[in-house]
C-alpha cells in the first residue's frame, strides 16, 4: 500500500511538472527547461528507463518526439549548448548551471550523486559525448549507460522571416545593452559597431536641476556622434563618430576621466559640460566647457565654469547663430552683471557689464557685430521627455503606428511579449528588444527577426 501510494506522488509530481512547461531562449537556440522530477531522479539512481532518463540512442528519439509549449523540432542538445548554460561557480543546489536552469535540475544525492547529460555527439565504438553539471566536465562514456536529458531547438528553423522587408541602404543606429548597434534590416547587416559602453547623458537649463536622460546618440545632419569607454577602460571617455557603416566609429578626442551634460547645438559646434561628478550629485569642484567643430572634426578644450573652490559660476543662457553665450552667477550675491561669450581661440570672453542684466535680453554686439539673441531652449534630446520618440508605439501586447494597431505581439513565436522594447523608433521602421533578441517592424506590419 505504501509503496502504491509512493507511485501516486511520484506520478502526481510527474504531471504537475507537464503542466508547467517551460522554455528558455539563449541567442538561436531554445532549451527544454521543464523540472526534473522525483520520479527522473528515482529512475536514474535505479538505473531504469524513462521520463527524462534514457540510452544515449533512446535519448535522441525522445527529444525527436517531444513537443513542448507547441514547439517540435527537438533534438538532444549538443556538448557546445550545454557547455553555454553552465557558470563557472556552483548553483545554491551545488550544479554549475544557470540559475534560471537551477531550480528545476535533479537534486543531489542517492545512489548515483552526479547530474549529467546526454549530447547528441557520439562516435565509433558505441561511445557519446556527456557534460557532467556537478563536476562541471565533459567526457564520453559507453552508450548503453543511462543519463538525464535536455532538448534544444534552432529558434532560427521555425520563425519565416518577411522577406517583404527589403535590405535599407542607409542602417539604422540605435542602443543595445550598453553599446551602439546597426541594421539594414537584414540578419548579417544587425551586429554591434564595436567593443563600447556607452555613457548617460545628463541635461539641464542654467541652474535647473539635471535630469537623466536615457538616449546617448547625437545626431548632426548625416553623421551620429556618441561619447563611450572604450571596452573595459572606465577612465577615459572618448568621443566618436560614425556614419553606420560596418568598420565601426572614428575616435575624435577624450575628455579623460570625466563625465559629459549638458550639450547644446550652435550652428555647426557642439558644445558639452564635463565634470568628475555627476551635476545632481555635490556642487562638483570644477566644471568645464568643451566644443566640437564639426566642420574640422576637431574636440577643443574652452575653459572652466565652475573652479575648484569658488562660488561664481558661469552658464549658458543664449545663443546666435554661431555664438553661445554666458551669465555669471555667485552664491549668495545673485548675479554679477556681465554677459560672456565663447571664443574658440581665447576661451571665455567678456563681451558688456550690466547694473542688472535684463531679463529679455534681444541682442548683443560683439565685436562690433550685432548678435541676434534667442534663449536656450530644452537640450537637444529633450530633458524630461521619452528617450526614444518616433511613430511606434507598444500598446498591451501590440505594436500600433501613429494610433493604429498593426501587429499583435502574442501572434509571433519566440517572442515574449512580456519584455518586449523599443530600441529604435523611427517614421517608418522600428526595432524591438525581446529576450535576447532583435526584431525589424515595418509601417505595415511587416516582422522580422534580425537577431
Amino acid at each position: 500500500m505504501k509503496i502504491f501510494l509512493l507511485y501516486i506522488i511520484l506520478w502526481v509530481l510527474s504531471l504537475e511538472s507537464v503542466l508547467a512547461n517551460d522554455t528558455v531562449v539563449i541567442g538561436d537556440t531554445m532549451y527544454q527547461n521543464q523540472a526534473f522530477t522525483a520520479k527522473d531522479k528515482y529512475i536514474f539512481d535505479t538505473d531504469w528507463e524513462g521520463l527524462r532518463v534514457w540510452r544515449w540512442s533512446k535519448a535522441q528519439d525522445y527529444c525527436k518526439k517531444l513537443k513542448l509549449d507547441d514547439y517540435d523540432g527537438w533534438r538532444v542538445a549538443n556538448k557546445r549548448e550545454l557547455e553555454r548554460i553552465m557558470t563557472s561557480s556552483p548553483s545554491k543546489g551545488g550544479l554549475y548551471i544557470k540559475s534560471v536552469f537551477s531550480k528545476k535540475m535533479p537534486s543531489l544525492g542517492g545512489k548515483y550523486d552526479d547530474v549529467w547529460m546526454w549530447t547528441r555527439e557520439g562516435r565509433e565504438g558505441g561511445i557519446g559525448a556527456f557534460v557532467n553539471l556537478k563536476k562541471r566536465k565533459t567526457g564520453w562514456a559507453d552508450k548503453k549507460y543511462k543519463g538525464y536529458v535536455i532538448c534544444t531547438r534552432s529558434i532560427g528553423k521555425d520563425f519565416k522571416s518577411n522577406t517583404t522587408i527589403k535590405k535599407l541602404k542607409k542602417p539604422l543606429l540605435f542602443e543595445y545593452k550598453k553599446n551602439i548597434w546597426r541594421s539594414d534590416m537584414t540578419q548579417k547587416g544587425t551586429k554591434p559597431l564595436g567593443n563600447y559602453s556607452l555613457l548617460y547623458f545628463y541635461c539641464q537649463n542654467g541652474l535647473s536641476p539635471s535630469i537623466p536622460h536615457a538616449s546617448r546618440l547625437v545626431k548632426h545632419k548625416k553623421t551620429t556622434y556618441f561619447f563611450a569607454y572604450r571596452g573595459n577602460d572606465k577612465k577615459d571617455l572618448n568621443l566618436y563618430r560614425t556614419n553606420g557603416r560596418a568598420r565601426g566609429a572614428k575616435k575624435i578626442g577624450s575628455i579623460g576621466d570625466n563625465v559629459a551634460f549638458s550639450l547644446v547645438w550652435v550652428g555647426d559646434r557642439l558644445y558639452f559640460l564635463s565634470s568628475a561628478y555627476l551635476p545632481q550629485q555635490a556642487d562638483p569642484p570644477e566644471e568645464k566647457l568643451w566644443m566640437l567643430d564639426t566642420r574640422a572634426d576637431r574636440l577643443r578644450y574652452i575653459g572652466e565654469t565652475i573652479k575648484n573652490n569658488s562660488n561664481d559660476i558661469l552658464y549658458p543662457f543664449a545663443q546666435s547663430k554661431r555664438k553661445l553665450f554666458f551669465q555669471r552667477w555667485s552664491a549668495g550675491k545673485g548675479d554679477i552683471a556681465g554677459v560672456w561669450f565663447v571664443d574658440q581661440k581665447e576661451g571665455f570672453k567678456k563681451v558688456k557689464g550690466f547694473k542688472k542684466v535684463p531679463d529679455h535680453l534681444e541682442s548683443i554686439k560683439v565685436a562690433g557685430e550685432s548678435c541676434r539673441l534667442s534663449p536656450l531652449k530644452t537640450l537637444p534630446w529633450g530633458c524630461g521627455s521619452e528617450s526614444i520618440q518616433g511613430s511606434f508605439k507598444i500598446e498591451k501586447r501590440s505594436i500600433s503606428y501613429k494610433k493604429r494597431q498593426i501587429l499583435k505581439l502574442s501572434n509571433i513565436k519566440d517572442l515574449h511579449v512580456h519584455n518586449v522594447e523599443l530600441v529604435f523608433n523611427g517614421e517608418e521602421y522600428a526595432i524591438l528588444a525581446s529576450a535576447n533578441h532583435l526584431w525589424g517592424i515595418t509601417s505595415r506590419g511587416e516582422m522580422k527577426r534580425l537577431r
